[in-house]
Formats: C-alpha cells, structure tokens, sequence
C-alpha cells in the first residue's frame, strides 16, 4: 500500500513537471516591426522612417512591416500622434502572423513638433513600439508677389512695360534699350478700352509704334482669364498654386472690350512669359478715364521663382 501511494506521488510530481516545463517553453517574445524605407511605389513618395522636418499641411508616408515572434496572431496597431501636448489616436485591428501598413499623413497646420508612436501588440497582448517625431516648420514660398503695382497713363515717363523676371516697370523713355526685358505692355484707347498686350501681338504697334522698328526682340507672353476671385489670389502663395491656374494661357492680349464682365476691380488674370514663368496678377485699382491716355490701373501680382 505503501508502494502504491509513493508511486502515485510520483507521477504526481512528473506531471507537474510536464506542465511546468509546457508553461515555460510557451513562447512570448514580442512582435518584430520596423518603419519602411525608400519609395513608394504607387505615389512615388519617400517613406518617413525617422525623425523628420517637413512645412505645414504637408503630406507624407509612413509604411511599417511586422512579423510574430510568439506564433500567435498579430491583432492590433494602435497609432498616437501628439502635437505638442494634444494626443490623438487610433487602432487597426486585424489577425495575421505578419502585417504590413501603409498610410499617408497629413502634417500639422501648426509649426511645432508631433511625436508619433506606433504599438503592434499579438492576442497574448506582446507588444512592441515605434517611434519617430515630425518637426513643422512654416510653409517657405516660392514665388514673388508685387504689390500695387502701377500702370499709365500714357506719356513718356509714365509706367507702362512690365518685366516678370524682375518686377520692373518701364516707362517709354526706357523700353527701346530694355526691350529685352519687356514681357507686357498696357495702354488705353477709345476702339479697345484698356489692354495689357503681349509684345509680339502687333496691336501695340499702334500707341508705341518704336517697337517694330528698334526692337531686336518682342517677347511672346500669353494671357488667359482666370475663374478665381480675389480671396483665392491673396491665398495663392506656391508656384503649383499658380501652376493650377495660368496652365494653358494661350491669348496674346487681355482686351476690356473682349474680357467676359470686362475689367474690374478684385479681376484676375494668368498669363505665361516666354521664359516659361507663370503669374497671376488681380486688378486692385482702376480709373478709366474718358480720355484714355489718362487712365490708370494697378495690380497685386504674384510670379514663380
């Protein structure tokens, strides 16, 4: 009896043993994941795989891979970013042993700094952890506004040539040694009310007839009328922007008398230099005068770098 008895705490004890060596070998090891790096080959966009500086509402891509180490399912990625002190989260949740992620984010409308931490976590709740942090830094333009700028009346001296690579205005007195410069040309007149004309549209030859003849050069910039009103303008501050809207300008002129609602103020109008810059420029003042060499116009104008 004794026997018996020390025989079934023996078997007692091995089976412990068995569970308990069954308990230790189950494997818990957390999940293996990392940022991807490269291109993204559908956007062509760079993965963001570490700290990082990018402008305000810029967008950007983050790709991760994950594998188990605990031969259990992979079942959550819990993303939180936080903007200074302003935490934001949420989770994916899925079954897989592996799990790959990409996603495109857009950055704070702030300047400051987001930290970002991406947890995998399996059905045992093994988790492992990603982190990177994005800088925002204020959007740097690309473009060169000019404000105010006058045109008329007719005379001499009086400002009536337009150069878009530097902004200038040129009065009569100076066109003919700076031709080259030259990219538009305004004036009034009775028959076409108020023009800005290409200098290669030969209906400048009439109020500024040196053209023809001492010009070596007359620009080819084209014009077209734009759909976006004055608070769109004052926004515009890239060159995609304005990219967008004097894309496909194809007029030598921009005549009152042929303008759709004719000139006004708040109007606003493309145009293409032969150098291939775009610009915009909106109408901000407008005295047309009943004798047209008179009569003035300004605009605000905005130009790619």
């Amino acid at each position: 009896m004794k026997k018996t008895h020390f025989s079934s705490v023996l078997f007692i004890m091995a089976s412990m043993m068995i569970f308990s060596c069954n308990k230790e070998a189950e494997n818990n090891d957390p999940p293996t994941m990392a940022f991807k790096a490269g291109i993204h080959a559908s956007t062509g966009m760079h993965y963001v795989n570490g700290d990082t500086t990018v402008t305000v509402n810029d967008d950007f891509i983050i790709g991760i891979t994950a594998k188990s180490n605990s031969e259990k399912n992979l079942k959550r990625l819990t993303i939180v970013r936080t903007f200074e002190t302003s935490p934001e989260k949420w989770d994916t949740v899925f079954s897989n042993l592996t799990f790959t992620f990409d996603k495109i984010f857009k950055a704070s409308d702030q300047v400051g700094n987001e930290d970002w931490t991406f947890t995998l976590s399996d059905v045992n709740e093994n988790s492992s952890s990603l982190n990177l942090r994005v800088t925002t830094l204020e959007m740097l333009s690309d473009i060169d506004v000019y404000e105010a700028v006058e045109f008329g009346p007719y005379g001499f001296d009086n400002p009536n040539f337009f150069a878009v690579d530097s902004g200038m205005v040129y009065s009569m007195t100076e066109i003919d040694t700076n031709s080259t410069y030259i990219d538009w040309v305004f004036f009034d007149s009775n028959s076409l009310q108020m023009s800005i004309m290409s200098p290669d549209d030969n209906g400048v030859l009439n109020p500024y007839p040196t053209i023809e003849s001492k010009w070596n050069h007359r620009a080819a910039t084209r014009f077209k009328e734009t759909v976006i009103n004055a608070a769109d303008f004052d926004a515009i501050n890239t060159s995609s922007q304005i990219f967008i809207h004097a894309n496909g300008a194809d007029l030598t002129r921009l005549v009152e008398a042929e303008i759709t609602g004719g000139m006004h103020v708040g109007s606003v109008f493309a145009f293409i230099a032969e150098s291939g810059k775009m610009g915009l420029m909106k109408i901000v003042s407008l005295d047309n005068q009943v004798d047209p060499s008179l009569s003035t116009i300004s605009f605000d104008i905005k130009i790619q770098q």
